[in-house]
């Protein structure tokens, strides 16, 4: 290796280093992207429990409507015939 291989080594050994870093920094991007995403989802998760759960307590609230309606329908029907 002679004097003038040197800077140009040199020059290439800065460059990759420079590489490395960029890498390092879209890596920590990457990497706080990625957390944000699993708190997303997780959010999301928890949200379409609960949704789930209401959607479960809606039917039954509307079930519970129908069953106590239908004597009241009833009683009126027979009303309506007996007079």
């Amino acid at each position: 290796m002679t004097n003038a291989d040197q800077p140009t080594i040199i020059a290439r050994l800065d460059d990759i280093d420079e590489h490395l870093e960029q890498l390092g920094d879209e890596l920590d991007l990457i990497r706080t992207i990625q957390n944000g995403m699993r708190r997303e989802v997780r959010a999301n998760s928890q949200r379409s429990a609960r949704l789930e759960r209401t959607v479960t307590q809606l039917a039954e609230i509307s079930r519970l409507h129908q069953q106590g309606l239908r004597p009241a329908q009833n009683d009126a029907e027979r009303a309506r015939v007996s007079s």
